[in-house]
Formats: structure tokens, sequence, C-alpha cells
């Protein structure tokens, strides 16, 4: 049974869960000669073939034919764009309507009295995956109190059509330098037999991210999007949502992901190792010193060499005006006396206003150190 990628979701109550394994192991009492249990119906929730972007809602009803009193315990079901709401029908007090069991799960302690019955909406929306067509069926569980019935499951079903093809799938902006911009086009592609799509606007869109129409034909609609993440290296995902006149008014949601990277950058990241030195033996470590903003190429040189006696640094062209090797080298002489941990540091110039100076540690261990 598949479950459509998502988490399971569920509704909790202050009697807990973690119980409900070991009970339902136990062996349940024999069935009394016309004794009624609790039920739910319908087992099997058919929401049919809906669109992409589109929101349907199914119903169980849980039944407690008596004699006693029926506690329901939690409510899971198995996907976190589905949103359950579960309700309570009784004349005195008025009905309750117990909300959000995620957010407040003390909220779901609902007790169903004989001839009473409980009804769980859920209200199902197909806001993930769309650039696919999926056919998905998730599970829904009720937990009861109950000494013959400690657990009833049920199903959703619904097939989800896309309403437009995209490309890329998943669209990136690739790495983006820290004082620099990522661009990335996206082609809007209608489906066999529809028309051609109009893009109406765009929800999203700011200071960090830019989106504009470039073309738009028959066959496809390209959009061109540029962002300015800022100046924090790492990963980032920027949501937007396309406004569309497909099927009169559709607006599709998309995650535009990429990187951050520093505009001068080292691989590996500092401080660099060279590792155990050896009296007459040479110790060295070598990294990547990479330009990562586009434009005007860079010219770095080494400025001064801050360590132990004998420590030498030199750049050697990778990629011209692009990426270097850095290799930073210390030859001690034999019976040389350091100490048992040594670091220094390389000053690289480079020749950028806003950072003229890169500064590159390093560090070894001297084998038998001590002076």
């Amino acid at each position: 049974m598949t479950t459509g990628g998502g988490f399971a979701k569920w509704v909790l109550f202050p009697a807990g869960l973690l119980l409900l394994g070991s009970c339902a192991k136990e062996a349940s009492p024999p069935l009394a000669k016309g004794e009624a249990l609790p039920r739910v119906e319908p087992r099997i929730c058919d929401m049919g073939t809906v669109l992409h972007g589109t929101t349907r809602t199914c119903a169980f009803t849980l039944f407690n034919p008596g004699p006693g009193p029926l506690k329901v315990k939690g409510i899971r079901v198995g996907c976190s764009c589905a949103h359950p709401v579960f309700s309570v029908f009784r004349d005195k007090p008025p009905g309750r309507m117990i909300q959000d069991g995620v957010a407040k799960p003390e909220a779901f302690a609902a007790t169903l009295n004989p001839g009473e019955k409980g009804l769980l909406k859920v209200r199902y929306e197909t806001g993930e995956r769309p650039a696919y067509d999926a056919d998905l069926e998730q599970p829904v569980s009720f937990f009861l109190d109950h000494p013959k019935v400690k657990r009833i499951d049920c199903e959703m079903k619904v097939r989800i059509r896309r309403r437009l093809d995209y490309a890329p799938i998943r669209p990136s902006f690739g790495t983006i330098a820290e004082s620099g911009k990522g661009m990335l086009t996206l082609d809007l592609k209608p489906l066999p037999g529809k028309p051609p799509i109009h893009v109406k606007g765009f929800v999203g869109t700011g200071k960090v991210l830019q989106a504009r129409v470039l073309e738009e034909k028959p066959s496809f609609t390209r959009i061109l999007f540029e962002a300015r993440p800022g100046h924090r290296p790492g990963y980032f995902l920027l949501p937007v949502i396309i406004k569309t006149d497909v099927d009169g008014g559709y607006d599709l949601p998309l995650f535009l992901a990429g990187k951050v990277v520093p505009d001068l950058s080292l691989t590996p990241p500092g401080p660099l190792s060279l590792g155990r030195i050896v009296p007459g033996r040479p110790a060295s470590t070598t990294a990547l010193l990479e330009w990562n903003k586009g434009g005007k190429p860079l010219h770095p040189k080494i400025k001064e060499v801050l360590g132990p006696k004998g420590v030498r640094a030199s750049l050697r062209p990778s990629l011209p005006g692009k990426a270097w090797h850095l290799e930073i080298r210390l030859s001690p002489p034999p019976g040389a006396k350091l100490p048992s941990h040594v670091s220094g540091k390389v000053l690289i110039e480079t020749g950028l206003p806003e950072k003229p100076l890169f500064t590159v540690e390093f560090q070894g261990f001297f084998k038998g150190g001590g002076r």
C-alpha cells in the first residue's frame, strides 16, 4: 500500500499511543451472541480523480452501539497533506468540534457514549507532486480503548492528475556566489490538446527573487528567474507560485533550490593539516582556492607566510583567473626541535576592495615534539 511519500500524521490523546502495540497483541474476549461492536463506515473512501491544486474531503463515521462508553485513544492519517477534524455528535452538551491533533493533542480526549457516533472529516490537499500523475492510497486508523476492538483500519483513495508539464522537474540555480546572482529558466508546457499557457503573475517574488516571462509560444512558455539569496553561505529553497490561465486559473507552486558559496572559497576549508611532522622529511598540504563570482578574473598572490621556520607556500593556477592550487610545505632539518603542535597562516592578496586579504590557517603535529 502506497502512502504518497508523506509522513504519518497522528491525532493523539492523553492516554497515549505507546501502549497500543502491546494491547493489540492481547487475546480478545469471545464475542457474545448478538453483541454489537464499534465500527467505522465507510472502510474505503474513494475521492475519485482530481486535478492538482484542488481539495477533496473524506468522511468516516465511528459508531458506538454500546453497551458502554467508547474511548478513542488516537487517530492516524498517513499523509502530511491530509488534515483531520473529529466531531462528536451528542445533544447534551452540544456537539464538540475537535481539530488539529498535531498542534493540540490534548483536545482529542474523546469518549462516545452508547449510541453516539463520531465523524472524522479529512481534508485532502493535492498541493504536492505538481509534475506527476499519482494514484494514491492513504491509510486511516482509529485506535480504541475497547476489550475486543483495539484498532479499525480504513483507507482513502485518490487519483491526482497534473494540469501542465514543466522542465526542469527539480528547478535549481546551482551554485551562487554570496555577492552575485543566480539565473534559472523554466519552461511551462501545455498537456496534449490544451491551449498555450499564459502567465498572469507571480507570488513570492521581491528583493531576493525576481521573475519575468521571456517568451510565449504554442508549445511552451519560458520564464526567467533571478535570485540574490544574500550573504549566508549554505543551501536554500525559495518558494514561488506561478499564476497561469490553465483551466480558468491555476496556481503552480514550486520551490527553487540552490547553494550560496563565498565569493572566494577554499576546498577543503581551513585550517589545513600538515599531519605528523618528522625532522628531515618535508610535510605538505594542498587545497583549491576558487573565485566563484563571475565577471572580471582574479589574480591573487601570496603576501606573507606566518609560522615556524622553514614553512613555504605557493599558488599555482588551475583555471586561469578562476581557480588555483595552494600548497603549504614545511621542511624541518634533521634533528630539528619544534613544539608538539605547530600552526601558522598564509596571507593572500586578492585585489578585491571589499576583501583585500584572504587568510588560510594551517597546523601540524611534530613527532617527538618539545624544545
